[in-house]
Parts: C-alpha cells; sequence; structure tokens
C-alpha cells in the first residue's frame, strides 16, 4: 500500500492548475519516516522469526556436540564437557552468540567449572543464547534496513535530481510523479495502472 505521503504527491500531482512543488530535504525524510513506521510490524515478524530460527540451530548445535563427546561413565551412558572443551568444538557462529558483548560476564563465570551434562550446561547458557541471537539478529535486521532505505532514497532521488534542471531543491508535484512513472520505479510504485500516471503521461504526450 501506498503511504499517506505517497498518496498526497498523487493527489497534487493530478490536481489541474495545482502549484504544490515537492521540496526534497522535506518529502524524503517525512516519507521515510512514514514508511519506517509503516512497515515496523512486518520487520518485528521477520525479527522474531529469524531469532527463534537462529536460537533452535544454536541449542542444536551445541546438542550435537554433547552428543558426539565421549560417555563420562559407562553405568550411566551421561556426557559431561567442560566450558573450554565446548568451546574446540563449537563453530564461530554459535560461540559468537555465547561470547557476545553482554554476555561475556555471564559465560567467563562457567569457565574452569566441573564439566557439565548437557542438561546442566543447558540450564546455564539458555538465556545467554537468547541474549547473544537477539543483539546479533537485532544489527543483521537495521543493518538491512538501512541498506534498503539507501537504495530507496538514492533511487527516489535520482529521479528528483533529473526533474529539479534548475537545482533549487524543488519541483512541481505533477513533474516529480511525471518523471517516477517513466523511471523504473513506476512499475514497483504500481503507478502504471494508476489514474494520476495515465493522466499525466498521456499530457506528456500531447
Amino acid at each position: 500500500k501506498k503511504s499517506e505521503k505517497f498518496r498526497a504527491l498523487l493527489s497534487a500531482a493530478s490536481c489541474e492548475g495545482t502549484t504544490t512543488d515537492v521540496i526534497w530535504i522535506q518529502w524524503w525524510p517525512d516519507l521515510e519516516r512514514e514508511v519506517r513506521l509503516a512497515i515496523k510490524p512486518e520487520m518485528k515478524a521477520v525479527y522474531d522469526s529469524r531469532c527463534s530460527e537462529l536460537f533452535t540451530q544454536s541449542k542444536l548445535c551445541l546438542q550435537q556436540i554433547f552428543g558426539a563427546a565421549p560417555r563420562s561413565s559407562a553405568e550411566t551412558g551421561e556426557r559431561r564437557l567442560a566450558v573450554e572443551s565446548i568451546a574446540k568444538c563449537c563453530d564461530q557462529g554459535t560461540w559468537a552468540l555465547l561470547t557476545s558483548q553482554r554476555n561475556t560476564d555471564a559465560l567467563t563465570n562457567l569457565c574452569g567449572a566441573e564439566p557439565m551434562s548437557w542438561q546442566d550446561f543447558w540450564r546455564q547458557v539458555e538465556g545467554i543464547v537468547k541474549t547473544g541471537v537477539k543483539d546479533y539478529m537485532r544489527k543483521v535486521v537495521k543493518n538491512e534496513i538501512l541498506v534498503k532505505f539507501t537504495d530507496w532514497r538514492r533511487r527516489f532521488h535520482d529521479v528528483f535530481t533529473a526533474m529539479d534542471t534548475e537545482a533549487t531543491g524543488a519541483v512541481p508535484a505533477a513533474k516529480f510523479v511525471l518523471g517516477l512513472e517513466q523511471s523504473n520505479l513506476g512499475m514497483l510504485l504500481g503507478m502504471y495502472s494508476s489514474p494520476c500516471a495515465k493522466k499525466l503521461g498521456s499530457h506528456s504526450t500531447n
């Protein structure tokens, strides 16, 4: 769905005789802010899903390390490992979650302790893994959003600059919309099927 800011742009552009201008330094920050708010629930769902998946993978990785360890007791069949031994067998990604900045002190307290069974070890580190997963995934999603908005800003600004032939920083709404409609952003924004875009397009050919 188009944002209200973008709908307002199309509305202003479709009005005959309008003198509404798009001022880039005002329009883009407003649009970005509005879109960020609009996609927040969706990105939260993505974040939660990825956290859940990574948490499950990390737990399985640690569990497999214990499963491959020799049995400490022939009678009980129990496998016990010290944190130092787990660190040697653990993949870098999972270990990085355990040793993230907020987890350093918590994990340090386990170093030098007696070898633990899987159940005891997991009881100690489950919260540590959750914290590491959340911190890591928060950075990943935040960076993905930044990259996407940087790309969108560049593409919108390229169109704006092409329309701003006098380099005033302001472009008539109708002219800006026509530029968007004729650019590769037109299909992405669904502007080819919009009455406003068709109207502007017909004007440009007359």
